[in-house]
């Protein structure tokens, strides 16, 4: 049950989750904050340690169970079967209540809302009291990346009833009050704050202390480096040139984005080797990995660009492995998935060596030597990410390890010009470069599996700031025939070209224009991007005119090359879209 926003993939709530995976009544309550987006949840775990293998009644192998959210400005309260809990969002946002199912049917009773704020406040008075199954004041995700002496920090905080209506506070040990401002819920540590280890404790009014944690206290951003990699954060190298995840930093989350290269967070290490995606080979052991007994702890390796990432934990002679990569279905050319899954059981020990290789696109993992075989589906290189040099980050999230022996191996660029998921949809001849048309089914494998799509050797140069120019001709009369262009991770960042309708443009429809063209014409398309990831894609009639930028000011496109794929609505599929003339040029 959750708080809604009606602008996409965005919300909170508050929920059950079957982690053993049977029918025995037992579910963990988890919360979800994705008020910044499904891919950047700022809390998605158990509400807390408790909260877990909870018992619930069951009626014919159904589970009964009994929701009550509230929401009060910024604070959340829910009841979950006698279960309750408080949150404390930062989203201001009108939301709207509602439910969401995945992989579960469910029946929904005796649904009731109320928008009437006496009636909030008469509930959350009734509700909240001292008779709850849990008594609980806690941070919420502790951050235990260093501080800057000269920086502030925030912290949240979850609330059980005893403290719904009691206020709470902060205090740090002796060796920094004189060092440390508090404000409400913000630390701030005085530039002359000497190094060491800061104490941050949360209290009841009763003065009585429910949770701590430590914090290291820098004067400079912790960096350490070599020549091969770079650490910071409070992940560090050792003298053995190991990269260390601390057990005391084992809550940081290093991930950012789950689904994309994301270099924001600052708790990770970067490798100074960059790889090719058609060919790379990155090896390494794992020593020591503990995920502290949370349900979701987590090794990443994550290549540039979108789905591009390599989930690892360990843990009972047991990997677990999560790979967020396009993909293809066992016996099928045009299907897929962008998340897989696999276990790999009967490991020794507690330390594991792990390759990551591609093998002309193919992913192909081992763990000791033993392969990972993906029974669903195999996973594939990003189709843009095919001929691009890519950065190599690794980082935790939930757990602590070293991480030994990297061998990086870049590989050579393919021999091949042109990639697809599907080798017959685009090819070379007579020095153009071939792409066959989809017919409407074919439309919608653009954002789920671009198995029915291409890139070309020459985009392989679209990194940091560009200019991309090419002649594009449609084979035959035109009729409702499109060549779609996408440049960088998200649906919106594509324009569409077509053919016989006498307009061009893109995917989102905003800031375009049109020029007039007509069936069976050539076009010359430019593409610019800027180094802040502002794009324009513009077409001209001739090739010497000055294009008209029928997709303006694309904000935030990513280092992640240049796509294509052709569509007919009209089931033309002997027609042919044909690309020559690729220029780059890196400003």
């Amino acid at each position: 049950m959750g708080s809604f926003i009606d602008e996409g993939n965005i919300a909170f709530w508050s929920a059950l989750r079957n982690s053993n995976k049977t029918k025995d009544g037992k579910y963990d309550i988890y919360v979800r904050d994705f008020f910044s987006g499904w891919d950047t949840p700022s809390y998605d775990k158990e509400a807390c340690l408790e909260y877990k293998n909870l018992d619930f009644p069951l009626e014919n192998e159904k589970t009964i169970v009994d929701f009550k959210l509230i929401r009060n400005g910024l604070n959340y309260y829910f009841e979950i079967n006698g279960y309750h809990y408080q949150y404390e969002s930062k989203e201001e946002k009108p939301t709207y209540p509602g439910f969401f199912s995945q992989n579960q049917s469910a029946e929904i009773k005796n649904y009731q809302v109320n928008y009437d704020q006496k009636c909030v406040d008469e509930a959350i008075e009734k509700e909240w009291n001292d008779n709850s199954k849990l008594d609980i004041l806690k941070f919420l995700e502790k951050d235990s990346t260093s501080i800057k002496a000269g920086e502030s920090r925030s912290f949240n905080v979850v609330k059980a009833p005893e403290y719904a209506k009691e206020n709470y506070v902060f205090d740090v040990n002796e060796e920094y009050k004189d060092f440390v401002v508090i404000e409400n819920n913000l630390i701030k540590v005085n530039e002359n704050a000497p190094e060491g280890l800061l104490e941050v404790t949360l209290s009841s009014e009763s003065k009585k202390i429910t949770d701590k944690y430590s914090i290291q206290i820098t004067k400079d951003v912790q960096i350490t480096e070599n020549d091969y990699i770079l650490a910071t954060g409070g992940s560090y190298l050792s003298s053995s040139n190991s990269i260390v995840f601390p057990e005391a930093l084992f809550e940081n989350n290093g991930i950012g984005n789950e689904t994309k290269y994301d270099s924001s967070p600052t708790y990770g290490a970067i490798l100074k080797q960059k790889v090719y995606g058609c060919s790379f080979t990155l090896e390494f052991d794992v020593n020591n990995y503990n995920g502290h007994g949370q349900e979701k702890n987590n090794l990443l390796i994550s290549l540039g660009g979108r789905f591009n990432q390599y989930y690892f934990s360990f843990g009972n002679g047991v990997a677990n492995v999560n790979v967020y990569t396009q993909s293809l279905k066992q016996n099928r050319t045009n299907e897929g998935s962008n998340i897989i899954a696999n276990q790999l059981s009967g490991l020794d020990g507690n330390n594991h060596h792990v390759r990551i290789h591609s093998n002309e696109g193919t992913i192909e993992i081992t763990i000791d030597n033993k392969k990972v075989v993906f029974s669903e589906a195999v996973p594939l290189m990003n189709l843009s990410s095919f001929f691009m040099e890519l950065p190599v980050r690794i980082a935790t999230n939930n757990a602590s390890c070293e991480i030994n022996n990297i061998v990086t191996t870049k590989g050579e660029i393919s021999n091949k010009n042109v990639y697809s998921h599907n080798s017959n949809y685009a090819y070379q001849q007579d020095g153009k470069y071939v792409i066959s048309m989809l017919t409407n089914n074919g439309w919608d494998y653009r954002d789920r599996l671009d198995l029915n799509a291409c890139t070309f050797k020459e985009f392989g140069k679209c990194q940091g700031a560009y200019i991309a120019k090419f002649k594009a001709t449609l084979e035959g009369a035109g009729s409702s025939s499109k060549l779609c262009i996408r440049i960088g991770d998200e649906q919106e960042q594509e324009a569409q070209i077509c053919f016989g309708e006498n307009k061009i443009e893109n995917g989102s429809f905003k800031n375009s224009s049109s020029i007039n063209i007509s069936k069976n014409d050539t076009v010359y398309v430019t593409i610019y991007r800027n180094n802040n990831g502002k794009a324009n894609i513009g077409v001209a009639k001739n090739e010497n005119d000055e294009p008209t930028y029928i997709a303006k000011e694309f904000e935030n496109v990513s280092d992640n090359g240049i796509w294509l794929w052709a569509r007919n609505s009209k089931n033309e599929t002997t027609k042919k879209v044909y690309i020559e003339n690729i220029v780059v040029e890196n400003l």
